[in-house]
């Protein structure tokens, strides 16, 4: 199993979506628009042999003025392999 993390495209909206729901928060779709068109995304690829990957973490960040805020909303299974995945996202997110 393999994590890899690339930028979040408008046709990982559904997948981001589909996460959000998985652990119970209220995001709409219409909310993950919004936050992918006013912030930057990345999402984490689970590669496991030759299935095709599959989204299993997002993570987003804005910037506000000349501050940046690093990490504004992860999401990510509550399992083993869960640090891994969230250290991929943040050097992924800078």
């Amino acid at each position: 199993m393999q994590f890899t993390p690339r930028a979040m495209g408008a046709a990982d909206i559904g997948a981001c979506h589909r996460l959000s729901q998985q652990v119970q928060w209220p995001h709409r779709l219409q909310d993950w628009q919004l936050l992918r068109h006013l912030g930057h995304g990345v999402v984490i690829d689970m590669h496991h042999g030759r299935q095709a990957p599959v989204v299993v973490g997002t993570g987003l960040h804005f910037h506000f003025g000349r501050v940046p805020m690093r990490l504004g909303a992860a999401s990510g299974p509550a399992r083993a392999g869960a640090v891994r995945l969230f250290s991929a996202m943040a050097q992924a997110l800078g």
